[in-house]
């Protein structure tokens, strides 16, 4: 009997579903596209985190939405961030030359590799913050150019 009523649970999950409540799965169908520019030398890898809150942009990857490292085979590289439903977001990526997973800067923190942020943003002093650097994403896919700025 127990096996009768598992494989029901299995072949019918509406049958544990509250009633009143309605169940859907709803699948995102928006993606990010990043083209990376001005990537020199052609060495290393390039890191890209995508923020949808301010929450830790744009260096803390822990905070971020989505990350990836993609090695460096050209001047000019792409990734694309799939699954993403529509909203705010913010790009945020780094040249890392010598493959050490970390933007290395001088002594007075200074970036001594390669970096950018969406919008191509560039402030003298401080980081760029989310809401310069973010775009709204809708259903489909936005490309977005990044300069590296070194």
């Amino acid at each position: 009997m127990l096996k009768y009523v598992f494989s029901l649970l299995i072949l019918f999950p509406s049958l544990i579903t509250p009633a009143g409540s309605k169940t859907s799965v709803k699948s995102s169908t928006s993606s990010v596209r990043v083209v990376v520019k001005g990537i020199k030398p052609v060495k290393g890898n390039v890191g890209l985190l995508i923020f949808n809150s301010k929450q830790g942009f744009p260096s803390d990857e822990r905070k971020a939405l989505k990350q990836s490292v993609i090695q460096v085979t050209a001047s000019t590289m792409e990734y694309v961030f799939e699954g993403l439903a529509p909203g705010k977001y913010a790009v945020a990526i780094i040249h890392d030359e010598n493959s050490n997973r970390k933007l290395d800067t001088n002594f007075m923190g200074i970036p001594r590799e390669g970096y950018g942020v969406s919008n191509n943003i560039v402030n003298m002093f401080g980081p760029p913050g989310f809401d310069e650097s973010s775009f709204t994403l809708k259903p489909g896919t936005l490309t977005t150019e990044i300069n590296v700025h070194y």
